[in-house]
C-alpha cells in the first residue's frame, strides 16, 4: 500500500491505498450500476455555459453522465441538466452536492434542476 496525505475540508488526512491495474471498461460500467444515485456532475464553467446556452449568472452543477438502470436514470435525470438545489439547499459546487446526497437523515432527495429553460423538480428515494 501507498500512503498519501490530503487536505479535505481544511483538515489534513492520511489515506492508505492499494494501486492496481484499471479494470476493463465493461467491468467499470457494471460496477457503476451499484453507485447511488448513478449520475456524475461537474461545476458549471464558462465553456459549459456557452455550449448549453446558459446565463452567465446561473449557479449549480451540470450533470455530465447518467448511468443506465440506476435510480437517477429511472427518475429521469438527463445529461445537461443543471442541478440548482437539493432539498431546498442551493448547490454551488461538487462538495455541496455530495454532502446533500449523502445526508442520510433525509429519506428523499429532491433536486430542483434547470432543463432546456424550465425548472423541474425530480426526487429520489433512498
Amino acid at each position: 500500500p501507498s500512503t498519501f496525505e490530503i487536505i479535505r475540508d481544511g483538515k489534513t488526512m492520511k489515506l492508505s491505498i492499494k494501486l492496481s491495474v484499471r479494470e476493463e471498461e465493461k467491468e467499470i460500467a457494471a460496477q457503476s450500476k451499484n453507485l447511488w444515485p448513478g449520475l456524475y456532475v461537474s461545476d458549471l464553467t464558462d465553456e459549459i455555459r456557452e455550449q448549453l446556452e446558459l446565463p452567465a449568472a446561473l449557479k449549480g452543477l451540470v450533470i455530465r453522465f447518467v448511468v443506465e438502470e440506476t435510480p437517477a436514470a429511472i427518475a429521469g435525470f438527463k445529461q445537461g441538466d443543471v442541478i440548482k438545489q437539493i432539498n431546498n439547499r442551493t448547490i454551488t459546487g461538487v462538495v455541496d452536492f455530495y454532502r446533500a446526497i449523502n445526508d442520510t437523515t433525509q429519506k428523499e432527495v429532491m433536486m430542483r434542476i434547470l432543463r432546456e429553460g424550465s425548472e423541474v423538480l425530480l426526487g429520489l428515494v433512498r
